[in-house]
């Protein structure tokens, strides 16, 4: 009875070591630890590109500067010039890249009688082409954007005070049109860059 009572104790002394010993390692390779969880937010930039009438084709009338005792108000005639305008803003929080262009005209358009991205006169504007630049973001005071035109008074080589295009000039007084002429107008978002846009149009 001794002896078992010997062995228990002994027993009971080894386990004892031996909980020990595992708890003084487990907490000697305890540590902190927590799980953490958190939510990103972004908010999309806003677009809001408009013309001066809100509408994406913008109609007008080519009226030009010329002085009543030569030629009727409000009429064109070889020999006249003039511009029109319409007015871009973008109050979007991105950058816009612009295109202005020709729409089909109302009226038949006299041969010599064309319409110019510059006041020089020296860069047609067609259908298929376009006045294009860019405006910053949050630019509310708005950007015009001009078109000019002019009806040269003579074209083609002149014989006995008649020069070629005459003709054509003629039979365009001849059956006069009203001519009316849409703009369109197209806004896109300007890729965005680490190099900053300044409102303009290209030269």
């Amino acid at each position: 009875m001794k002896k078992t009572n010997k062995s228990s104790i002994v027993l009971l002394v080894l386990l004892v070591a031996v909980a020990v010993t595992a708890l003084f390692v487990a907490s000697t390779y305890a540590k902190y630890t927590a799980e953490v969880t958190g939510n990103g937010t972004v908010t999309v930039a806003k677009w809001n590109f408009k013309t001066d009438n809100n509408n994406p084709t913008v109609t007008v009338n080519i009226t030009p500067t010329a002085d009543a005792s030569t030629l009727v108000s409000g009429k064109i005639a070889p020999g006249t010039e003039g511009s029109f305008a319409v007015t871009l803003k973008n109050t979007s929080e991105t950058g816009a890249d612009f295109k202005v262009k020709l729409g089909t005209i109302t009226g038949t358009v006299p041969t010599n009688l064309k319409f110019y991205k510059d006041a020089d006169y020296t860069t047609e504007l067609t259908a298929d082409s376009a006045i294009t630049g860019q405006i910053k973001a949050n630019d509310s005071t708005g950007l015009e954007v001009k078109v000019y035109w002019k009806w040269v008074y003579e074209t083609g080589a002149v014989t006995n005070g008649i020069a070629a295009g005459d003709a054509d000039d003629t039979a365009a007084g001849e059956t006069p049109a009203t001519l009316t002429v849409p703009l369109i107008i197209t806004g896109v978002q300007t890729q965005p860059s680490a190099t900053a846009i300044t409102t303009h149009i290209d030269a």
